[in-house]
């Protein structure tokens, strides 16, 4: 069993959050100071998110626990995951005899045993505001193409 070293450097956005979970999932509210008043900084990476910025010592942040960071980024990667499309849905809007035929983000979520496809559509019709609107959809796996990358 490996154990994860407790980071020797850390920056103030990691700092701050830390402390902030820790005293909430400890104490049940926020911290009366997010960090010590007076901390020295220097040019370095730092050792919980791994971005190149101004880093100091955990203790200036009350030695919190990281650990609720990475459950924290997890969520956010998994949120990110379930928001980005990963086809394209054919549609046509019919008018009459003539008709516009356009095509919509989704995120493939299954295949059916009836052999349609579970899909999270983004947004509505062909409008702009994509990520606000939602719904689930059950289509013909013809009408999906595969978005490249």
């Amino acid at each position: 069993m490996t154990t994860k070293k407790y980071p020797s450097w850390v920056c103030q956005d990691c700092g701050v959050k830390a402390n902030t979970l820790t005293c909430i999932k400890k104490y049940g509210s926020k911290p009366k100071k997010l960090q010590f008043s007076v901390s020295t900084y220097h040019r370095g990476t730092c050792e919980v998110c791994g971005k190149e910025k101004m880093v100091t010592e955990p203790r200036d942040f009350f030695y919190p626990n990281f650990g609720l960071l990475e459950g924290k980024r997890e969520k956010e990667k998994q949120k990110k995951l379930e928001n980005t499309p990963t086809h394209m849905l054919t549609c046509r809007h019919a008018i009459g005899r003539s008709g516009n035929v356009y095509y919509m983000e989704c995120r493939l979520l299954k295949k059916t045993k009836s052999g349609r496809a579970k899909i999270v559509l983004f947004g509505e019709r062909n409008w702009k505001d994509k990520k606000k609107k939602r719904s689930i959809r059950y289509v013909e796996f013809h009408r999906l193409t595969k978005i490249d990358g």
